[in-house]
């Protein structure tokens, strides 16, 4: 059986040039098989992702690891 998490999450920060994030962060969504949606903006960033546990745990310690995301 295969388990599968579903994170649902936002955060307000100020992200000056969003697109900078975005690259990056579409590579390691994909290598890790993570399906979903992620909207950044200089606002912050809001998303709604599903996967395998661990893969989840590794974006959110990337997201996590972002300017003004601690």
């Amino acid at each position: 059986m295969n388990n599968i998490t579903v994170l649902a999450f936002y955060h307000f920060t100020s992200f000056p040039d969003p697109g900078e994030i975005r690259v990056p962060l579409e590579i390691l969504c994909k290598k890790n098989k993570i399906k979903g949606s992620i909207l950044l903006a200089t606002e912050g960033i809001n998303g709604t992702i599903s996967g395998k546990g661990e893969n989840i745990n590794m974006i959110m310690q990337y997201i996590k690891s972002l300017p003004g995301c601690a």
